[in-house]
C-alpha cells in the first residue's frame, strides 16, 4: 500500500495566516467560555488546507495544534511497508498536533480539506497552564486521542471488513457539516488495511441497498441510521457523545 497523500509539508510559522475571527467553526474553541476563548484567540491563526497536506511526520518534532473547522485530519502509524494504517482522525470535535502520546511516530495528514485553526503548541500549553477551562480542553483532546487508538487496535484485528468500512464512513459523517466525505476508495482502503477491490465491492454493495452514493472520490451517506446498524459495535465510541467538544461543554456547564 502507499503513503497517504503528498508530501507537502505545512510550515510550523507563516505571516500569510490570518488572525482568527471572534469565534472559530471548530466545536471545541466553540464551547469555549469567552473568558477562556479570549485568552487563546489573539494566538490562533485561521488558515486553508487541502486534501494530502502533510502536518507533521514520523520522524520530525512537531511544533503546532491545529483546530479543523471543516476539515479531517487522519494520523496514520507508517510502516517500512509503506503502508500507513490510521490510528485516530480529528474534525471539528476536537484538535490535533498537542504531542499526545499517540501521536509520537505518526503522520498527520489532511484527509478533507477545509478551514482551520491553528496555535503554536508551546504557547498553548503555557496558556493551558494559566487557565483551567484551556487546561480541561487539552485534557479532553488527549484522551480522544487515546480512546480512538485504543479501540482502533481490537477493531481492526476481530472485525469484518465490512463493519469496519461502515464503522469509519459514519464517524467521518457525523464530523462533517455537510455529510459528505471527500476520499477515493484506494485512500480509504490504505487507512483501513484493506484492498481498493475489498473497498470497492464493500461500497457497491451499500451503494445498492441505497445507504450511500458515491462517484469521483466523493460518498455521500444517504441513510446514516441503517449504515451505523451496518458497523460494528465500535462506531459508538466515535460518536458525538465521545466528542471532546461534547465533553468540554458538558465539564463548562457544571464547573466553569
Amino acid at each position: 500500500m502507499q503513503p497517504l497523500g503528498k508530501a507537502t509539508m505545512i510550515p510550523t510559522v507563516s505571516e500569510t495566516l490570518r488572525p482568527a475571527p471572534s469565534r472559530v467553526q471548530n466545536r471545541c474553541l466553540a464551547a469555549l467560555s469567552s473568558n477562556a476563548f479570549e485568552l487563546i484567540r489573539p494566538h490562533l491563526k485561521e488558515t486553508v488546507l487541502t486534501s494530502g497536506d502533510l502536518l507533521w511526520e514520523s520522524d520530525r518534532r512537531h511544533t503546532q495544534t491545529f483546530f479543523p473547522a471543516s476539515g479531517l485530519v487522519s494520523i496514520t502509524l507508517p510502516m517500512q511497508d509503506g503502508a500507513a494504517i490510521e490510528v485516530g482522525s480529528v474534525g471539528s470535535e476536537g484538535a490535533a498536533g498537542l504531542a499526545s502520546i499517540t501521536e509520537i511516530s505518526t503522520r498527520a495528514t489532511v484527509l478533507i480539506g477545509g478551514h482551520f485553526a491553528q496555535i503554536d503548541s508551546t504557547k498553548l500549553a503555557q496558556l493551558a497552564q494559566q487557565d483551567a477551562e484551556l487546561g480541561e480542553m487539552l485534557r479532553h483532546c488527549r484522551d480522544w486521542l487515546y480512546a480512538q487508538a485504543q479501540r482502533l487496535a481490537a477493531c481492526n484485528a476481530v472485525h469484518a471488513a465490512d463493519k469496519r468500512l461502515c464503522r469509519w464512513l459514519v464517524a467521518c459523517q457525523e464530523r462533517m457539516r455537510d455529510g459528505r466525505i471527500y476520499a477515493t476508495q484506494e485512500t480509504i482502503g490504505a487507512l483501513l488495511g484493506m484492498r481498493r477491490t475489498t473497498v470497492t465491492l464493500i461500497a457497491q454493495t451499500l451503494h445498492s441497498g441505497g445507504l450511500i452514493d458515491y462517484a469521483r472520490g466523493k460518498i455521500v451517506v444517504r441513510d446514516p441510521a441503517r449504515l451505523a446498524e451496518g458497523a460494528c459495535e465500535c462506531c459508538a465510541h466515535f460518536g458525538p457523545a465521545r466528542w471532546p467538544s461534547t465533553r468540554l461543554e458538558a465539564a463548562r456547564k457544571s464547573q466553569f
